[in-house]
């Protein structure tokens, strides 16, 4: 990994996993309670890339257009039931562990960002064995108080005493992390591994984008010493002007992505 910077020097100090898709495999369970529960209430299952594409935002916004609204109450309620156990059938990335670890090593505050429910995400977090690695685990509600992932992150950013933002990284697989992260004026690197549609992450503002977790511990290093106000950082070929305007890369040399 190189040279470690002494944890005094790190710009970076806070950094907001999303669960789903970025820490967790978590497709069969998710989505093998998703198809259990159209199949309780004799409802057509959705083809492979709208099944998919459910992972990551809130069902209650994401259902709708593809079943109606008046149904989503119900199938929801159905998914629960199933999901109950169904959540446990889920495993970490490979390298997620890795990458935890090294972050705990250089002494930044870990928390987990997601849209699933706290009510799930803790004891999914728990059966990975991850609870100690996180000061706090925020979620939405079940009866989603925090519908939006930007509702999301400014309940974790509450909870770990308002950070800085400019001291602050999102890590996320779909756009409602980058877009809720962009809404407190957080960058996000996207986990090209997970579950974002190709270019997804790209398009919607990531500074960076890496295929598989393990590309993160090559470049912790230089990710934890840019700084959002623009100092110290990576500018990526995608994202947004806003995204690239905080960030300045550290040498005068753009950091090509990798992945999507």
């Amino acid at each position: 990994m190189g040279e470690r910077p002494a944890s005094a020097e790190l710009r970076i100090r806070t950094v907001l996993f999303d669960l789903d898709g970025t820490l967790s495999k978590s497709e069969s369970g998710i989505i093998g309670s998703l198809r259990q529960a159209f199949d309780d209430l004799g409802l057509p299952r959705l083809d492979d890339h709208s099944e998919r594409s459910l992972i990551g935002p809130t069902f209650a916004d994401a259902l709708p257009p593809l079943v109606g609204a008046d149904i989503v109450p119900k199938l929801i309620e159905r998914y629960r039931v199933h999901y109950a156990t169904g959540m446990f059938d889920t495993e970490l990335y490979d390298g997620a562990l890795e990458v935890l670890d090294d972050l705990r090593a250089r002494e930044v505050t870990l928390a987990v960002a997601t849209s699933k429910p706290e009510f799930h995400a803790k004891p999914v977090i728990d059966h990975l064995g991850l609870a100690d690695h996180f000061i706090t685990v925020a979620g939405d509600s079940l009866n989603y108080e925090r519908r939006t992932k930007a509702l999301v992150i400014a309940e974790a950013l509450r909870r770990l005493g308002h950070p800085d933002p400019a001291t602050v990284l999102m890590v996320g697989d779909r756009k409602h992390d980058v877009e809720g992260a962009a809404a407190h004026g957080i960058p996000t690197i996207g986990a090209g591994w997970g579950y974002g549609q190709p270019g997804e992450l790209v398009e919607a503002g990531a500074v960076e984008v890496f295929p598989v977790p393990r590309d993160l511990l090559v470049a912790h290093g230089r990710l934890l010493m840019f700084d959002n106000r623009g100092a110290i950082g990576v500018v990526s070929r995608g994202g947004n002007n806003a995204a690239r305007g905080r960030l300045g890369a550290a040498n005068g040399e753009h950091t090509s992505l990798a992945g999507q």
